[in-house]
């Protein structure tokens, strides 16, 4: 039986299924798993090309890293993949106080050594594009690039602001390993020539470097380097955004002399209504929220300040439920969310609340909250479609309905598959679901979402 080739850990529930795509649509076995997987679980899915394993450290502090993350790499290295991708964020929100990537850089060190660690955050099919080291972000996928410290949501995003655009500054406050670059330039050269220059810099005392990508076949360049890299024999840990995943399927495509092709979504009506929960604040999720009510999607808002009160959540999540149920028998697709965009008054009205309660970190209880309440959701409206806006509410609510493990069905918009669902015994179980991030889609993300069909089986 054919060993993965590379296996994956997600930062975050939305991340992880956007890695999980790149690798689905171009042809290879891949499926995405809540737990890390033991060997049998992995067999019964057939010969996986890759794997990945859906994570929440992005919300964790660094003393919950060090709790959760080492015995998560043990179980996966046991796997003995070629690579390992530790898949960030593309804009690569992180601080010293929670999500810290340089935290988990340093935890790798203990099972991968001195090994050289790239560093991929580039992604220029989702709009992310780093140059001489600093990242540049588009906002949404048709909108304007900035650079990241100006970015309209990222600079001012509620957990990790990202105020510095140099990710080798912005690494540096997280680890104190020596870290390096391939700029733009350099990484124009022969991939020898590269990878000669990456071998120097390694012996010179750099621990970790990053590559510039601007476009896509730069990109298909440190595919090829990563694969270089692997096959040396021995176990390659790199940290990085979809990119990775991007890179690495051009660079088998072009050795392999295989097609790339991205499968056509379809415009065929979906027959039921869909329920869609959004915990996001993005303004991006917000303007989609109101194209879809501009379509005849029913919105209802919910009060965020009750649900993380427990002497109110009940009586706010029973409102929510018996509306959207309602709704449901009608026929009518529905959007609960607890945000429209980050000027929201909700959002400041539920920190308030969150410092009367004596609650340290709001946005965790919002996430917690809000996933309680799509359970509730999904168990009284039963849909066969189910979109959840928001990573972090994503990665909470993914595992309280139940979902074990996913298989990306069919494109929406790049970060965001229709995937089909495994939750044995629970409501979701066979269903399609799509774990959307704050930034993720074009305006119309959720009519979308309404009428794409499957085109992939589900074996």
């Amino acid at each position: 039986m054919n060993k993965p080739f590379l296996s994956f850990y997600g930062d975050d529930f939305t991340g992880s299924t956007d890695a999980l795509e790149v690798l689905t649509w171009a042809g290879l076995n891949a499926v995405l798993f809540v737990d890390v997987p033991d060997e049998k679980t992995l067999q019964a899915h057939g010969e996986l090309d890759a794997f990945g394993f859906a994570g929440t450290s992005r919300t964790m502090s660094p003393e919950e890293l060090e709790e959760d993350f080492r015995p998560i790499l043990e179980s996966i290295g046991r796997h003995r993949t070629p690579i390992t991708h530790y898949k960030t964020c593309s804009t690569f929100d992180s601080a010293p106080h929670v999500g810290s990537i340089g935290r988990v850089m340093d935890i790798a060190r203990d099972y991968y050594g001195d090994n050289l660690m790239p560093v991929v955050v580039g992604a220029p099919q989702l709009g992310r594009y780093m140059l001489f080291g600093n990242l540049y972000a588009r906002a949404g996928l048709d909108g304007s690039v900035f650079r990241l410290d100006r970015h309209p949501t990222m600079s001012v995003h509620p957990v990790t602001p990202m105020d510095d655009a140099d990710m080798l500054a912005h690494l540096s406050r997280q680890t104190n390993q020596k870290l390096g670059l391939l700029n733009y330039l350099q990484l124009g050269d022969r991939p020898d020539v590269v990878l000669n220059r990456m071998d120097e810099m390694h012996r010179a005392g750099c621990e970790a470097i990053f590559m510039d990508v601007a476009d896509e076949i730069q990109l298909e360049k440190i595919g090829t380097l990563l694969m270089q890299l692997a096959e040396r024999g021995q176990p390659l840990f790199v940290v990085g955004s979809s990119g990775v995943e991007y890179g690495l399927i051009a660079a088998k495509r072009r050795r392999e002399k295989a097609q790339y092709v991205m499968p056509p979504s379809s415009g065929a009506v979906h027959a039921v209504p869909m329920l869609c929960v959004s915990g996001s604040c993005s303004p991006i999720t917000a303007d989609q929220i109101c194209h879809a009510r501009g379509t005849g999607f029913a919105v209802l808002q919910v009060d965020p300040a009750m649900l993380i009160d427990r002497a109110a959540a009940k009586a706010e999540m029973d409102r929510i439920v018996n509306m959207a149920y309602d709704t449901f028998k009608r026929g009518v697709s529905v959007i609960v969310e607890t945000a429209s965009g980050p000027g929201d008054p909700r959002v400041a009205g539920v920190r308030q609340r969150a410092v009367e309660l004596g609650i340290q970190n709001a946005t965790r209880a919002i996430a917690e909250a809000t996933a309680e309440l799509t359970n509730r959701l999904v168990d009284a409206c039963l849909p066969s479609r189910l979109v959840i806006a928001g990573g972090d509410t994503s990665s909470l609510a993914a595992r309280r309905i139940g979902v074990q493990a996913l298989r990306a069905i069919a494109p929406i918009a790049p970060g965001g598959p229709l995937c089909h669902a495994y939750a044995p015994g629970r409501a979701i179980d066979g269903c399609d679901v799509v774990f959307k991030g704050g930034q993720v889609g074009f305006k119309d993300f959720f009519t979308r979402a309404a009428t794409v069909q499957s085109i992939t089986s589900t074996v």
